[in-house]
């Protein structure tokens, strides 16, 4: 066995801490060149979507893919997989339930035509992977994202329904479809048994959710964004509430 003196011990070890900062400095900066690349993209998109605003459901729907894409990207550094692996986790998770939604709607999925979602996607998967070293407690973290994600895709499905004429079960279907599908990938593709099979009360507040929207705009006439942003709220902290304390449907 080799023994460095100590000088030159304390020089090996300066130099893989330098060399470790490079590493990290050149994925942030990366990341930066091609986070601006995107938004050059999302605006042109926007731009050509004739978006004089942002309105309420587009931002949803962005808050709900960040939170989606971060849980999908976070399962991925959970089982080691490499940087293509996490981002198509984080992708599928992302915009899974929507293209299965927009499908059971016999329409062209609104991801293909609107890129936007598709993009903050990517962008959202690769953040985790970027400080993946920085990450503790992975597994509660996705439970948090899926959970934010859940909440807000279960609304956007529901409107979704509504704008389609559908009854109170087909509003159902269409929100939790949205909220749950693409989890279920996510959890497939690593080899898990799906959280809306076993974990805590999942799904559930999805048909809460479906239910109570169709209700309040359908039958009680309330304003819709009121409507939503109460009930993402109650489908969020519900989930949250169950994860803390292992609320469970029956089992066998």
């Amino acid at each position: 066995m080799i023994v460095l003196p100590e000088s030159q011990y304390y020089f090996v070890k300066i130099s893989k801490k330098l060399d470790y900062a490079k590493f990290n400095i050149f994925w942030v900066y990366n990341y930066f060149l091609i986070l601006s690349s995107f938004i050059l993209i999302i605006k042109k998109e926007m731009d050509a979507c004739s978006m004089s605003r942002i309105d309420f459901m587009f931002f949803l729907n962005i808050v709900g893919t960040v939170a989606f894409a971060i849980s999908g990207s976070m399962k991925g550094i959970k089982y080691s997989l490499d940087i293509l692996g996490i981002v198509v986790l984080g992708v599928i998770t992302a915009i899974g339930g929507g293209i299965i939604r927009d499908i059971l709607l016999n329409t062209v999925p609104e991801v293909l035509i609107n890129e936007v979602n598709l993009i903050v996607a990517i962008i959202a998967s690769i953040i985790p992977f970027v400080f993946a070293k920085k990450i503790y407690k992975i597994s509660f973290l996705i439970q948090l994202f899926d959970a934010l994600g859940l909440a807000v895709f279960t609304i956007i499905g529901a409107r979704r329904g509504l704008s389609h004429n559908l009854g109170a079960l087909g509003v159902i279907i269409m929100a939790t479809s949205t909220g749950v599908a693409g989890g279920m990938i996510r959890d497939i593709m690593v080899g898990e048994i799906p959280f809306v099979l076993k974990e805590e009360i999942y799904a559930s507040f999805c048909i809460l959710g479906g239910l109570l929207f169709y209700l309040s705009i359908k039958y009680f006439h309330l304003p819709e964004i009121i409507v939503a942003y109460f009930l993402i709220l109650l489908i969020f902290v519900g989930r949250i509430l169950a994860i803390k304390f292992g609320l469970q449907l029956p089992k066998a």
